[in-house]
């Protein structure tokens, strides 16, 4: 099912930067017309004759960038003027959905992030002359314009979406039909005594009602990362599982893979020395996606990618952590976007932590020690470790070959507990999933990060 999910947003994916590529081009060529019109600029032209600024003028990216380089707190004050009163209208509106509101929200910072240079110069200097309003009129008004065209990209990425995976979605309900033949409901599927384990992928703020449902009829769970939207919920949940006598565990499927198991051998056999610092990063480009953005589906990069980076440093470094400090972007929807989280053991360690959806990184995992270093290549699925002594390479382990996806490494694990009767598995304990759901609260209350379950 994985190999689908993945077509899919791939296929929406390269269709909307097609369409917003087209956009943003258009809305900056736009953008300058209209500002050489603007008559500030006309004003210095008539005054400046051969220092015109016109359709003609052409300055050099590298003269660009030399003349704003020391301008960033103006294009910043700048940037907030020209904003400002377009989200407040956008926040004011009642028309508007709270999910329609994120999107313009969005939207309009990011078709005024995709300002060429020429536009900011113009901008930058023109913006404490007399009639630099109305330049800022001009740009609001562009923008307004280009978020309705946005969802020209909108519809043409689901519409290409369809088309090209209409065939899979029919082949999908095939397989379906060969699988459980005769069976249209969805409850008899879901509760058939057959069902041995049922795993919850729904988005996070829908876990605990999903899992909840399926612990009424003694079924076995795998519950998707992060495992709860708050503490409160997950100890709930699994103090339910308990009473039922059910098996529980968290998929945060990095915790089963092969690899996993093999980083802390090889960190615990000393061939790196004494291990000290752990790095881990995880980020990806997600600021427009929808259970990112949104509060009541448990938005932000925390619970999505950054307990990855929380579970590489307690696989290693365990959990004697005496102090934590932190740093987080805050998106316009009141969720987080990006991640700083520096953890201080009382054995004197030290994990450094990123994570986000702002940007791409190498999603590397460094655990570095007095004679060398281990390096992972990805820390969410990893892919191959590197073994340094003296900054020259002594090892290098892949991959299994017979790997699939490494969904597979926590479905096997599932099997195994159920079959010897536990109730929860000793790669991700109960008490390791709480105490990380615990740490997250703490870290989203520090942030101002808040759920509509959180009391």
């Amino acid at each position: 099912m994985s190999e689908f999910v993945s077509s899919r947003q791939e296929v929406m994916d390269l269709s909307k930067v097609i369409v917003y590529s087209l956009l943003y081009k258009q809305f900056d060529r736009e953008v300058y017309n209209a500002l050489i019109q603007c008559e500030c600029v006309k004003k210095h032209n008539r005054a400046n004759p051969a220092k015109l600024i016109d359709n003609k003028t052409q300055m050099s990216d590298r003269q660009l960038r030399s003349t704003l380089s020391g301008k960033q707190t103006v294009i910043q004050t700048t940037r907030k003027t020209i904003l400002d009163p377009i989200w407040n209208a956008i926040m004011s509106n009642k028309d508007y959905s709270a999910e329609e509101k994120n999107v313009y929200l969005l939207m309009s910072e990011k078709f005024l992030n995709r300002l060429g240079l020429m536009n900011w110069y113009i901008i930058t200097t023109f913006h404490k002359n007399e009639g630099a309003n109305e330049m800022f009129i001009a740009i609001r008004n562009l923008l307004n314009s280009y978020m309705e065209k946005s969802k020209v990209a909108e519809y043409i990425s689901v519409m290409v979406m369809e088309l090209a995976l209409n065939n899979e979605n029919t082949n999908i309900r095939k397989e379906a039909r060969k699988m459980y033949h005769g069976i249209d409901d969805i409850d008899a599927l879901v509760f058939d005594p057959e069902i041995d384990l049922i795993y919850i992928a729904t988005p996070h703020s829908h876990h605990f009602e999903h899992s909840m449902l399926a612990l009424e009829h003694n079924k076995p769970l795998l519950v998707e990362k992060a495992f709860t939207a708050n503490t409160r919920e997950a100890e709930q949940l699994l103090a339910f599982a308990r009473k039922k006598g059910v098996f529980v565990t968290e998929a945060i499927w990095t915790r089963y893979m092969p690899l996993s198991h093999k980083v802390k051998e090889l960190m615990e056999s000393g061939i790196i020395g004494e291990p000290r610092v752990l790095t881990a990063t995880l980020c990806y480009m997600m600021e427009h996606k929808e259970r990112i953005l949104r509060p009541d589906l448990c938005g932000g990069a925390l619970l999505d990618l950054g307990v990855y980076t929380l579970n590489f440093a307690r696989m290693y470094f365990g959990t004697d952590i005496v102090k934590t400090v932190s740093n987080c972007i805050i998106g316009p929807t009141g969720m987080d976007m990006h991640e700083s989280i520096s953890l201080t053991y009382s054995s004197g360690r030290m994990a450094n932590l990123q994570s986000g959806a702002l940007c791409l990184n190498d999603r590397q995992g460094i655990i570095s020690g007095t004679e060398g270093y281990i390096r992972v290549d990805n820390v969410n699925c990893p892919e191959l470790i590197e073994v340094y002594r003296n900054y020259e390479l002594v090892e290098t382990i892949k991959r299994p070959s017979d790997m699939i996806t490494g969904y597979e490494y926590q479905v096997m694990e599932c099997r195994r507990c159920i079959e010897q009767g536990l109730l929860e598995s000793p790669m991700m304990p109960h008490e390791e999933t709480i105490d990380i759901m615990r740490q997250m609260d703490t870290l989203r209350k520090e942030w101002g990060v808040k759920y509509p379950m959180d009391k």
